[in-house]
């Protein structure tokens, strides 16, 4: 099989595509993610080889893939891989343009990694995508109901966080864990699944209750 080695085009494309990436980064947050390290150094590679007329672009190819498939043994796991936000908007729209980015450099280097695949599959809600979910729940209020009322002949457990209903919470507690520690953990924390916000972030939004039911049942029956 050949070596894959990049154009002079795939070179000044991957340069802006990275240079792009590296100024999203910058612009949101004083602290950076892990990966943002290794995009700079990408950057600045590309940036000699160029002014360099493409000198040892060849070797600079290897290079590239060695810092680009070192970001995902670096992540601890691909859930960490994205950019948080308080803003709901803010948060999809940074991770949307991240993800686009990523692939695209991805696709130009050829490695085609199984975790920018992985990348590829995550849903980013709007504001506006989350409250069509709070609409649709009446349809599914039923099952809702179902779940809740066979939980019900067992017992509810008396809810540890104010905002969350006994319902929510002990049906988190039958599906997720029922170490009543670990569960006050688990609301707080970004959950991949419903787009990287807590379970107490979806909580305090309006209609919010309505929302995490329908994550809660979606994970349940995933």
């Amino acid at each position: 099989m050949n070596k894959h080695t990049l154009s002079t085009l795939e070179c000044d494309r991957l340069y802006k595509i990275c240079l792009e990436l590296m100024t999203k980064i910058e612009c949101i947050r004083d602290t950076y993610p892990i990966f943002y390290n290794n995009i700079k150094l990408m950057t600045n590679n590309l940036g000699i080889c160029i002014d360099a007329d493409y000198d040892s672009i060849d070797e600079l190819t290897d290079y590239l893939k060695e810092d680009w498939t070192s970001i995902f043994r670096i992540q601890k796991k691909m859930d960490d891989l994205y950019i948080s936000a308080m803003d709901i908007d803010k948060k999809a729209d940074i991770n949307m343009n991240i993800q686009k980015l990523l692939l695209q450099i991805d696709e130009i280097l050829k490695t085609d990694l199984q975790d920018v695949k992985l990348i590829a599959m995550r849903k980013w809600y709007t504001k506006k995508e989350l409250s069509l979910i709070a609409e649709k729940y009446e349809s599914i209020r039923p099952y809702w109901e179902t779940q809740i009322n066979a939980i019900e002949t067992v017992g509810f457990r008396k809810s540890s966080i104010e905002g969350v209903g006994d319902d929510v919470w002990t049906y988190a507690g039958c599906i997720i864990t029922t170490d009543e520690e670990h569960l006050k953990q688990w609301f707080s924390k970004e959950i991949p699944a419903y787009s990287y916000l807590s379970p107490l972030d979806i909580i305090r939004l309006d209609n919010g209750d309505k929302i995490l039911k329908s994550f809660l049942l979606s994970t349940h029956t995933q």
